[in-house]
């Protein structure tokens, strides 16, 4: 058997293996359907439940002062217990209020928490958070358009519970994804309140 043939006869083996996958689906028996268990992860961001007020500061490049102001907001179980949703009011002084809302949940795949984070500034953006057991500190990332310039933001951050109601938290925000120049920052602390 020549070079070329051998290659031929095995292409089509390959191929023939192949096809025995694409057959007609079995029919889903709707007896057996049902939601997945709530991943134990989860658990992890039971921290983050209840009513929190906070104060803040940020420093954004260029500008001679830095930025206060405070925010109220309300973390919750939702759907299930599969996802803890944030509704939150921040009032940015000058700048008016911004209202918004966060989203975590679990990725089993990935072995990662996702979240989502939209406000009435026309923000929408994506990220993942990893928690450090050693340094009891959440860790996140994010990108969106940032709705002031119109262009993609990165963002990086963390959080760490100090004790059982204190929070602090950290972010910057650059406007690539290599993080060149100097980006703007945020600081802050929440309380629990209830």
């Amino acid at each position: 058997m020549t070079r070329n043939r051998m290659f031929s006869v095995f292409v089509a083996g390959l191929t023939a293996v192949a096809l025995v996958g694409c057959g007609e689906p079995q029919p889903m028996d709707m007896q057996e359907m049902k939601a997945p268990p709530r991943p134990a992860e989860l658990d992890k961001l039971n921290c983050f439940v209840g009513t929190w007020e906070g104060e803040y500061k940020m420093t954004m490049p260029g500008a001679e002062e830095p930025m206060t102001g405070t925010s109220k907001g309300t973390m919750e179980w939702r759907f299930n217990d599969m996802f803890l949703v944030e509704e939150s009011v921040i009032d940015m002084g000058e700048m008016g209020i911004m209202n918004g809302m966060a989203i975590w949940g679990w990725d089993p795949k990935a072995k990662k928490y996702r979240t989502w984070w939209f406000s009435d500034w026309g923000e929408a953006s994506s990220g993942t958070a990893e928690y450090e057991e050693k340094e009891k500190t959440w860790e996140m990332k994010a990108k969106y358009v940032d709705p002031m310039s119109g262009k993609m933001a990165y963002g990086e951050g963390e959080a760490k519970m100090i004790d059982e109601n204190t929070m602090e938290w950290s972010f910057k925000q650059w406007d690539n994804a290599m993080h060149w120049g100097t980006p703007m920052e945020m600081t802050g602390t929440g309380k629990r309140v209830k």
